[in-house]
């Protein structure tokens, strides 16, 4: 029996060992080897690719059945304590709702690279979103802003840290998160040379520039597109929090590329480290902490 955070990003499915693949799944088989096939309830699946979602509300869609299904199987463990997380604006409704679907997932019969694997979850913590980052992050006691830039959705909290133990303040959740920009890029890249990339390889473009028939292409006008983006994120962002006297905390798939930006903005910010990784670690640190006793128990007699 092992803990295991994981993150049901809208773009990634993330785990706290890096384990990382595309939110989405095809009934049609476009690879090469059988690492990402797998049968549920009679019905082959290659995830990783092909069909994603648009639904808000992730706790009972099929894609996170099948990514929480994969996971698992990848892993290649039977016994699970899973830790998960949804956005804070959803949490307080809609965990109860999400542990119970997760843990229907034991009912399925699946069968992974040729082998049967039967799930076995054996419980489920829903942590939100952003916030479940700083556990085991060892910070002092005190407020902090915890800046979840993910690729559908931003997570901003303001936190108080008694104890080491965080309790949220006051948060939000924006539907503005880094698809929205990434939308914008490749519909324009699309535009001025006539291809047809899809939206996350503006992710591509961001880190290592714009190749077009091996030839590097001017990207300044995206600093301006970059810009746009966030006026309104930041502007919301500032009249609402004390930024100016708070660490902030950035972290998310959109926190490590936008990081540039912050850093000319707030001196005060610090992005964690594997911040693209940040909540399922910390999903894993919590379940440590939660299951401990239980864990050693087991380990004592086995």
């Amino acid at each position: 029996m092992i803990v295991k955070g994981l993150d049901h990003g809208y773009l990634f499915t993330k785990d706290n060992e890096h384990r990382k693949f595309r939110s989405a799944y095809t009934r049609i088989d476009n690879t090469l080897s059988d690492k990402s096939k797998i049968i549920i309830d009679g019905e082959t699946i290659y995830f990783g690719s092909g069909n994603t979602t648009v639904d808000v509300d992730k706790t009972d869609n099929k894609l996170t059945r099948i990514s929480t299904i994969a996971n698992l199987a990848m892993t290649g463990l039977n016994e699970y304590l899973l830790v998960v997380g949804l956005p804070i604006i959803q949490y307080k409704d809609f965990k109860d709702k999400f542990a119970e679907n997760i843990m229907s997932y034991n009912k399925c019969d699946v069968i992974y690279q040729g082998k049967q694997f039967k799930p076995q979850i054996k419980d489920v913590t829903v942590l939100a979103q952003g916030v479940g980052a700083m556990f085991g992050l060892n910070v002092k006691d005190g407020e902090y802003i915890v800046f979840d830039i993910g690729s559908y959705t931003i997570n901003i909290s303001l936190v108080e840290v008694i104890n080491g133990i965080p309790y949220i303040i006051k948060f939000d959740t924006w539907f503005k998160g880094v698809l929205t920009l990434y939308n914008d890029i490749i519909k324009e890249v699309n535009r001025m040379y006539t291809v047809s990339l899809p939206p996350e390889h503006a992710e591509k473009i961001l880190k290592e520039g714009l190749i077009i028939h091996a030839e590097q292409k001017d990207t300044k006008w995206i600093s301006e597109m970059l810009n746009d983006y966030l006026v309104d994120i930041l502007s919301k962002f500032k009249a609402n929090y004390p930024y100016a006297v708070t660490p902030i905390l950035l972290h998310g798939g959109g926190g490590s590329l936008l990081k540039d930006i912050f850093e000319k903005m707030f001196k005060n910010y610090v992005l964690l480290g594997n911040s693209q990784f940040a909540n399922a670690i910390g999903y894993y640190n919590f379940g440590l902490q939660k299951y401990g006793n239980l864990l050693e128990r087991r380990s004592r007699y086995a």
